[in-house]
């Protein structure tokens, strides 16, 4: 038995991950399917590049990763299936693979052969395709070698000198706003130097370990409820507001305006 898990951009409101899971059924009962996330911003590949980032080496060896985001029958963006980091992973070559990982991690990458009148990549392509991963049958069956994944270049951050500029590129359940800097470019180029982070127009000068460094008196914590602070959550470089509601009075998504996409810019200074 194999697992087999599931992202995409479908919601939860149509019958799109219904008929999903179904057609998984219909052609096999005996693999475990889990639901990573049906939530994904729709077409956005660097947000659900990050949610499986942080999640799918937390499942056994040999997990299929089935990812329909952005998943579409299109000419310059063929259906592939990759080995790295002993996962498969099912989507289409827009790039989402290639934020996730190096060439080094990457054991061998496919391109799926698929017919001109296919309509459904995704139930006709992905789904029987992880089924036969599952039931043992050999990546290499599915296609032809591809030599190199689609790069995103507008996924990582910019070095220019003694600035690191990057983005925003998740807010999660509490309006956290998730950057796309990662905690080893940052210490890379800080080199232990003072720093300056700029986020509109908040600017913060410590990254705290944890969200309850804000608090100066625990015996007054309420006080500290909205206090902006910047830490990295997963590795990567998160503004956030301490335990504030995103959905009553809000987050740092909406009261700092740190929305998808929004810039950050960290300036490093040697003295």
């Amino acid at each position: 038995m194999s697992v087999i898990t599931l992202t995409s951009d479908f919601g939860s409101k149509d019958f799109a991950v219904a008929s999903l899971k179904g057609k998984l059924l219909s052609l096999s009962q005996k693999h475990t399917i889990v639901d990573i996330s049906h939530e994904i911003e729709p077409f956005h590949i660097t947000e659900a590049a990050f949610i499986l980032t942080n999640c799918y080496s937390s499942f056994p060896k040999d997990s299929i990763h089935i990812i329909a985001v952005s998943a579409s029958v299109h000419p310059s963006e063929k259906p592939i299936v990759v080995s790295a980091n002993g996962h498969y992973f099912i989507t289409n070559n827009h790039g989402l693979l290639s934020i996730m990982f190096s060439e080094e991690e990457i054991t061998t990458q496919i391109e799926i052969a698929i017919a001109r009148d296919l309509y459904n990549v995704v139930e006709d392509v992905f789904v029987p395709i992880a089924i036969q991963l599952a039931d043992g049958i050999a990546v290499q069956s599915f296609g032809t070698k591809l030599p190199k994944l689609k790069d995103v270049t507008n996924a990582k951050p910019i070095i220019r000198e003694n600035e690191l500029h990057g983005h925003i590129i998740y807010n999660d359940n509490y309006g956290n706003a998730i950057s796309n800097i990662s905690e080893k470019t940052f210490h890379e180029l800080a080199q232990g130097r003072r720093f300056k982070i700029e986020a509109r127009s908040n600017t913060f000068t410590t990254i705290h370990n944890h969200y309850s460094d804000i608090v100066d008196d625990f015996s007054q914590e309420n006080a500290s409820h909205g206090k902006s602070l910047a830490l990295f959550n997963n590795h990567f470089l998160e503004i956030a507001l301490y335990k504030s509601n995103c959905k009553t009075v809000g987050g740092a998504s909406t009261l700092l305006g740190l929305k998808i996409g929004e810039r950050i810019k960290v300036t490093f200074f040697d003295s």
